[in-house]
């Protein structure tokens, strides 16, 4: 089954835009209450993008499917959520990019930790 048809609103990702790492978002609904849309390329194969609030700052944007993966707490307490996106990187997107953007630089470091923390705290209010 398609990641697509598991994902509702409030639901929190891992996200990616351009060369800038995974960072933690959640699905919500744009000015028009939708929080996806699909759309029809040259090829005949549809693309799917979902409007995210990006945590810390609260940013808006449409992501595409491709470039979201699932925020999941670590089973246990020697590993993290970084492990975890990892994990599924390595398990279900072989491809280089995705690799290298689970790679956080020093200088957001502290401040990525701090909106992991907030995105475990969400998933916790929520669950």
């Amino acid at each position: 089954m398609s990641l697509f048809f598991n994902l509702g609103l409030g639901d929190i990702m891992w996200g990616i835009i351009g060369k800038q790492p995974f960072w933690p978002c959640y699905i919500v609904t744009d000015n028009d209450g939708r929080s996806y849309k699909r759309k029809m390329c040259s090829n005949d194969v549809y693309r799917i993008s979902f409007y995210v609030q990006w945590m810390g700052d609260g940013r808006h944007s449409w992501v595409g499917l491709s470039y979201l993966v699932p925020f999941e707490r670590a089973p246990n307490p020697q590993h993290t959520p970084y492990d975890m996106l990892k994990n599924y990187i390595q398990t279900h997107r072989k491809n280089k990019e995705n690799l290298k953007a689970c790679k956080i630089p020093r200088r957001l470091a502290a401040e990525i930790d701090a909106i992991v923390e907030e995105a475990l705290e969400r998933q916790d209010i929520f669950e």
